[in-house]
């Protein structure tokens, strides 16, 4: 679930041969390797320039154990309800956000640290 995942070092193998997998896909498309073109060429100052994809030479590099270590780290930095906005669209309209409220209360409240 999105408000307490895993994190499963098992299975980090299988997500980054997702990873490689969608990285060998793009590589020979033209509007995504122009994409990249244009990232590369922008300000190397801003988080657009870098690459967006990882694959297997990039991802294994780093041990397991660290790896999971910088996830966890990343994600408990970074999914912070400060940092998330939640939109509902749909033609139902509901008088009460009971369910709105029982799917999302589980994401834990975080300030982010300044």
């Amino acid at each position: 679930m999105f408000s307490s995942p895993l994190f499963d070092i098992n299975y980090m193998n299988k997500e980054i041969n997702a990873i490689n997998s969608e990285n060998e896909k793009n590589l020979n498309n033209d509007l995504w390797r122009q994409y990249q073109l244009i990232k590369t060429m922008s300000n190397s100052e801003y988080s657009f320039h870098k690459f967006s994809t990882g694959n297997n030479e990039t991802l294994r590099m780093i041990s397991p154990d660290s790896l999971n270590k910088r996830l966890i780290d990343f994600f408990n930095k970074n999914y912070i309800t400060t940092n998330m906005r939640l939109v509902v669209l749909g033609i139902i309209i509901y008088n009460n956000n009971t369910y709105i409220y029982h799917s999302f209360n589980l994401i834990l409240i975080k300030i982010k640290e300044v």
